[in-house]
């Protein structure tokens, strides 16, 4: 993934939209994420 905003100076200033655009993508914006669960002897995936 790229983020190029015009008169962008530093990857600092880009950073937080690309982490915005990466959470809504995931889905991880929504309070509905499952719970992580440990989970001993058993291959699982929680997300």
């Amino acid at each position: 993934m790229a983020v190029v905003i015009e008169h962008g100076v530093w990857g600092s200033e880009v950073a937080p939209v690309a982490k915005d655009i990466l959470r809504e993508y995931f889905g991880m914006n929504s309070d509905s994420l499952p719970k992580d669960k440990i989970v001993i002897d058993k291959a699982s995936f929680t997300r």
